[in-house]
């Protein structure tokens, strides 16, 4: 049995978060899908619980995906 993957989806339009959990949820693969509105809640959820795929809009309120991925990195 292989390890299944945790994905974090950090997006501030609830529908596009909605979108993507649906069409990865019915995945076998994937165990966790955690969701996040905006940068900053996405990195304290990130500090948190390890994720092996952040998914992150780039445009999101308090911290946009570029920062976000900048602070995940550091």
């Amino acid at each position: 049995m292989s390890k299944k993957i945790k994905i974090l989806i950090a997006d501030a339009h609830p529908l596009m978060r909605k979108g993507i959990r649906a069409a990865l949820e019915d995945e076998t693969d994937i165990e966790l899908i955690t969701e996040a509105d905006n940068g900053e809640t996405a990195f304290d959820q990130l500090k948190k619980d390890a994720y092996d795929i952040a998914l992150v809009d780039i445009e999101m309120p308090k911290l946009g995906g570029i920062g976000l991925s900048q602070k995940i990195t550091a």
